[in-house]
């Protein structure tokens, strides 16, 4: 039976199968965006071994992970607590927050989880063009940077204390002629939606 197919006796069609779709949601881009928060996990970092905790956020147009570290030394547990207060007073009071303690970040993780996801609020995501080093592609890292950058749905658009401007190097920052000369062009190397 040379050249037959292994395939079953029954047809092949495509009725009741639905079409494909990517498995990795699109990413916010730059700007004021009302989201959700979507899941809140602790962890350990795989290459230097930091405790952090991951807040997702999702809309209808992506969705942004953000990342707070709890190293043992210096400043990151400080700064990533006064971050998570700035978020999450947006959507529960200070006492509620001031309420939850933990033994480490994968119970800290826990019990936000449980007082913030599904919650509302509207944050701003700066950016900053970069070139994987790998592939040298330039892409554009989305991250939380100046204050304020968190703010209750409860404000109407209209009043936003939140403000972008994309030629506001603070809102994001190009990258130098420099680099840009040496990246692939019009090329985006952004990894971090890939799963490993």
């Amino acid at each position: 039976m040379i050249g037959q197919s292994s395939i079953s006796s029954t047809m092949i069609s495509t009725k009741d199968v639905a079409e494909g779709k990517s498995q990795f949601p699109s990413r916010l881009e730059p700007g004021i965006h009302d989201v959700k928060i979507q899941s809140i996990i602790g962890g350990v970092s795989t290459l230097k071994k930091t405790p952090y905790v991951e807040i997702t956020f999702e809309n209808a147009y992506g969705n942004h992970r953000e990342t707070f570290y709890f190293a043992k030394t210096g400043k990151s547990q400080e700064i990533s607590l006064e971050k998570i207060k700035h978020l999450a007073t947006k959507v529960i009071s200070e006492d509620e927050l001031n309420a939850i303690s933990a033994a480490d970040v994968n119970e800290y993780a826990a019990k936000l989880n449980v007082a913030l996801v599904n919650k509302s609020v509207r944050i701003k995501l700066s950016g900053e063009e970069e070139i994987n080093t790998k592939t040298q592609k330039t892409f554009v890292n989305r991250k939380f940077n100046f204050y304020p950058w968190a703010e209750s749905t409860a404000v109407p658009l209209a009043q936003t204390k939140l403000k972008f401007n994309k030629d506001n190097v603070g809102d994001y920052k190009p990258l130098s002629k420099a680099s840009a000369a040496s990246a692939v062009p019009g090329a985006d190397g952004d990894v971090s939606d890939l799963p490993f």
